[in-house]
């Protein structure tokens, strides 16, 4: 049975941030949303000793900037930057007006 994708492009590659840019695309860009979504839930986690109000706003602004730093990388789309800057925006109302 055949691998579902080629890897002959990947394995060609001589630095990590080709690799991971050819792996973007051979995955149509969810490469860079895997990351975001498993960079929040971990940060999350960490930060779930303080309260889940804190946790959310905290975890949502790290990743605001970590998706910032992936669209520059072009490894995610701009609609995504963006919804991460809106849901910590959301964390910073309900973290402001919560109390």
């Amino acid at each position: 049975m055949p691998a579902p994708y080629n890897l002959t492009g990947v394995a060609g590659e001589t630095n990590l941030y080709g690799f991971l840019t050819k792996t973007n695309l051979l995955v149509d860009g969810f490469f860079g949303i895997g990351i975001i979504l498993v960079s929040y839930i971990i940060l999350f986690v960490a930060f779930k000793r303080f309260s889940s109000k804190q946790a959310f706003g905290a975890a949502s602004f790290i990743v605001a900037l970590f998706a910032t730093i992936l669209r520059v990388l072009t490894w995610v789309s701009d609609e995504i930057m963006f919804g991460t800057f809106i849901i910590a925006g959301i964390a910073l109302i309900w973290l402001r007006w919560s109390d």
